[in-house]
């Protein structure tokens, strides 16, 4: 259990081990990995190009976050963080806001591992993948939805007009490109994106 005083990491020390981290389940990805500092805290920016999608990504990175935001009661919180042996992170606690009257429930867990270190960061974590062919891409993901879907055509013949359902094909095609593993074919973003699996 989470009761002793919890030393802080600094944003730094949590880039580099964030850093360390990308580099052993990504081996060959190239990330920048970037700290800003503000009045109201600080941050760590993820970017990449092409690779892996954005969700594999933040499953790495988000135990290292420190903070977090409640926006139905415009509340930050804080989370600490257990390091392990091997480098990853698991989440230790979130020190959360519904004793407050907001959303996000407090929780506490046990050392996954004897040798876990308990750490409290101050900073948020933010992942941006982009794509080096992004047009392309977006305009095969446009065309596998049209050929899959019953679409709502635009009436003035504008493609960026077409709807499914209650999105536009446009912004359903750009997450299929975003959502989309390298190597990967396109059945398994439509699933996650259109069709929601």
């Amino acid at each position: 259990m989470v009761t002793e005083t919890v030393p802080y990491l600094d944003t730094a020390e949590a880039a580099k081990l964030i850093k360390r981290r990308l580099a052993t389940v990504f081996p060959g990805q190239r990330f920048s990995v970037r700290t800003s500092r503000y009045a109201g805290g600080s941050s760590i920016d993820v970017s990449w190009t092409d690779g892996p999608r954005t969700k594999l990504v933040e499953r790495e990175t988000a135990p290292f976050e420190g903070k977090g935001f409640d926006g139905m009661i415009d509340m930050a919180y804080s989370k600490d963080t257990w390091i392990l042996p091997d480098g990853s992170a698991q989440r230790a606690a979130i020190h959360g806001t519904e004793a407050s009257r907001g959303s996000t429930p407090s929780y506490v867990t046990d050392a996954p591992h004897p040798n876990a270190k308990l750490v409290r960061a101050s900073c948020f974590v933010f992942c941006r993948r982009e794509l080096s062919d992004a047009p392309n891409q977006i305009t095969a993901a446009g065309a596998y939805i049209r050929q899959h879907c019953k679409i709502d055509y635009s009436p003035d013949g504008n493609p960026m007009g077409d709807r499914f359902g209650n999105d536009w094909v446009h912004n359903l095609a750009s997450n299929m490109a975003m959502d989309r593993s390298e190597g990967e074919g396109w059945d398994q973003p439509f699933a996650r994106v259109v069709l929601r699996e």
